[in-house]
């Protein structure tokens, strides 16, 4: 029997298992998939501390990957009011 914060119709272990997902990787999958059902924002504490993880591990010489937002060269308006895409740095990487 599953935990009422796994209620899914895919709870997170059976997916994870199905695509043979990294430890670091699943554990955010896991405290995301539970966070309004049981942890709250110390679940999404805990999937960020592992996207860290993922970070230091996987990718060393983007260190200042979390410092500051994935900006792209083109903006396209999206009519959203207080857009990122006009942020005087540039627009925001994936921004829908």
């Amino acid at each position: 029997m599953k935990p009422k914060h796994y209620d899914m119709k895919i709870p997170p272990v059976e997916f994870i298992v199905a695509n043979d997902i990294p430890f670091l990787e699943a554990n955010v999958i896991k405290y995301v998939c539970r966070h309004k059902n049981k942890g709250g924002k110390q679940d999404i504490l805990k999937a960020i501390e592992y996207l860290q993880f993922i970070i230091k591990d996987q990718y060393t010489d983007e260190s200042n990957l979390l410092q500051e937002s994935v900006r792209q060269g083109q903006p396209a308006p999206c009519g959203h009011p207080y857009c990122p895409w006009e942020d005087p740095r540039g627009p925001i990487e994936n921004h829908d």
